[in-house]
């Protein structure tokens, strides 16, 4: 009996040993290493890249004092300030000239793009893991994080255009009578001062969509919001962020002089507004007139909602997908909170269609179209794009088409 007990404890700790050793070759191979080498190599493949003979790898990390804040985006972004990456695929490729006025050693890159600046893995930095609350903004809701920092005056009205939707959708829909902004308006439903930092934008716009789905009991009517309406009350929701997250404070600020009409930051404003409108010094530093989408820019028949769909905006992101990591499709369903709207099994809301049978009526030709491009694979729905890079495509279909 006692050879037996000696038997069993010796294959047990062969086996304890075999999964210490199988972690530390898993720890010795970090994803973001894969992404330097590979940075690496096609760097080298570009003449005079001074890249090229940067071989060490290593996590990189900003500090941003002044925000209080740590990115570690430039560890897997390897060629954002690299002119001769601009041909190179993503994570690979160089930013646009934004970073000319918004360098990264200033900013960071998750104030822009959201997402967990702190991460050195793709699904802990773009929010795909279940329960984070940072997540990746797709490109259609970016101009929010332009509004939040710079107002309407700043900028072209191009680039705020759906954050000024946004605001003249509040105004129509009349959400202040049951919503509070910074102290004014109804007491019905929850104050949205600090939506943002409270939900996630995946819930502001399943919220928009069927309010009773996705808060049972609510009170809130359900408008029959197509796509580019929820999309542009999203993209102003998202510019409402805590004290803790906002930046009032930033260098750009005291190094360029503010335009005619634009109030110093925490400036108040007063006017005279009825409660049940947007008060307009709580919404745009321009002073964007209740009811008016900056008229003296844009008409209002300038922003039509179907413009602005999120599935209108061509999806530009590209993956390198020789070193793409490799996705679980339910594990990301639940990560991209796909469960938010869609029910699977006894799982999940009712915002959008069950998919608990989906194999059976879509294929994977459709279903790819749909992920790619929701609104071209499905004019009438309400689905938004998630700038899904190809092996995020592939593994949430290979997933979709098993539920039968």
């Amino acid at each position: 009996m006692l050879i037996r007990w000696q038997w069993i404890a010796l294959v047990l700790s062969l086996i304890l040993a075999g999964a210490l050793a199988g972690l530390g070759w898993f720890e010795s191979r970090p994803g973001w290493a894969r992404y330097q080498r590979e940075y690496i190599r096609l760097a080298a493949d570009r003449p005079a890249n001074e890249a090229a003979t940067e071989s060490r790898l290593e996590i990189r990390q900003i500090e941003i004092a002044a925000l209080n804040r740590v990115d570690r985006c430039a560890t897997c972004h390897l060629g954002a300030t690299n002119p001769k990456m601009a041909d190179a695929p993503l994570p690979f490729t160089t930013h646009p000239a934004l970073l000319d006025s918004h360098p990264p050693e200033e900013y960071g890159c998750a104030i822009c793009h959201g997402g967990e600046g702190r991460a050195v893995t793709t699904a802990e930095a773009h929010g795909e893991m279940p329960g984070q609350h940072g997540r990746l903004i797709p490109d259609a809701l970016l101009p929010s994080a332009c509004y939040a920092c710079h107002g309407s005056d700043t900028l072209p009205p191009s680039d705020t255009a759906v954050v000024a939707e946004g605001i003249k959708l509040i105004n129509e829909y009349k959400c202040l009578r049951c919503h509070q902004l910074d102290g004014v308006g109804g007491s019905i439903g929850p104050d949205l001062s600090a939506v943002a930092s409270q939900r996630n934008w995946v819930e502001i716009y399943a919220h928009l969509l069927r309010p009773d789905a996705l808060s049972p009991g609510s009170t809130m009517p359900d408008f029959g919001l197509r796509r580019g309406e929820a999309t542009a009350i999203a993209a102003y929701l998202l510019t409402r962020l805590g004290p803790g997250e906002r930046v009032t404070d930033v260098m750009y600020l005291v190094a360029e002089p503010a335009l005619a009409g634009t109030p110093a930051p925490n400036e108040a404003v007063t006017s005279d507004i009825a409660p049940g409108d947007i008060v307009s010094e709580n919404i745009a530093p321009g002073n964007i007139a209740p009811g008016d989408i900056a008229s003296e820019n844009i008409a209002p028949g300038d922003i039509a909602s179907e413009n602005i769909a999120p599935g209108n905006i061509a999806p530009t992101r590209r993956s390198y997908e020789a070193i793409a990591p490799g996705y679980d499709g339910r594990r990301l369903f639940e990560g991209l909170d796909c469960s938010v709207c869609h029910r699977v099994g006894l799982k999940g809301g009712e915002v959008g269609p069950d998919l608990t049978h989906i194999g059976r009526g879509r294929e994977a030709a459709w279903l790819r179209d749909l992920l790619t491009d929701p609104a071209r694979a499905f004019p009438d729905g309400q689905m938004p794009a998630y700038d899904l890079s190809e092996a995020q495509v592939k593994a949430l279909v290979d997933y979709l088409v098993t539920l039968k």
